[in-house]
C-alpha cells in the first residue's frame, strides 16, 4: 500500500529488526488493574484466557507475573508465544478477553499514561 524509501546510510548505520523472520514470536502484553482489585484472582483469570487458547504454545510456558507496582495501578506482564503468522490475531484477541474477562468479574483497568515529555535545556530556562 507504500512505498518506503530508506536511504543506504540510515541502513548501515541503523539497528533493522525483523519480527516475522522467526517462527514464533512472543507476545507481550501489560495489563494495568487498579489496586483495589484482587491480583491473585486477575492473574487466574488471564491464565484460564491463555489456556483455553489453542494459538498459544506450551513451550515456552506462557508467564502472568507482577510486572510492576506503579503509582496509579498494579501491572500485570502478560507473556505468551505464538507462531509469528499467528501474531497479531492472537494478540488482539487476548486483549479484548482479558479486557472482558476481567470486567465481567468487577475489576477495572487503568490507563498507563507515557511519561511526561523532557524539556529541552533552553525550554526549561524560558519556563
Amino acid at each position: 500500500n507504500r512505498v518506503v524509501i530508506v536511504p543506504n546510510r540510515l541502513i548501515y548505520a541503523g539497528t533493522i529488526m525483523n519480527a516475522s523472520t522467526e517462527p514464533v514470536r512472543r507476545v507481550d502484553l501489560t495489563i494495568p488493574i487498579i489496586y483495589q482489585d484482587d491480583v491473585l484472582q486477575a492473574k487466574a483469570l488471564i491464565r484460564s484466557i491463555i489456556a483455553a487458547d489453542k494459538r498459544i504454545l506450551p513451550e515456552p510456558a506462557p508467564d502472568v507475573l507482577v510486572q510492576d507496582l506503579a503509582a496509579t495501578s498494579v501491572r500485570i506482564a502478560v507473556r505468551a508465544w505464538v507462531h509469528t503468522v499467528q501474531y497479531g490475531a492472537t494478540r488482539g484477541d487476548l486483549l479484548e478477553r482479558i479486557k472482558v474477562e476481567l470486567e465481567a468479574h468487577g475489576m477495572s483497568l487503568t490507563h498507563i499514561a507515557p511519561p511526561p515529555p523532557r524539556l529541552s535545556s533552553r525550554a526549561a530556562e524560558s519556563a
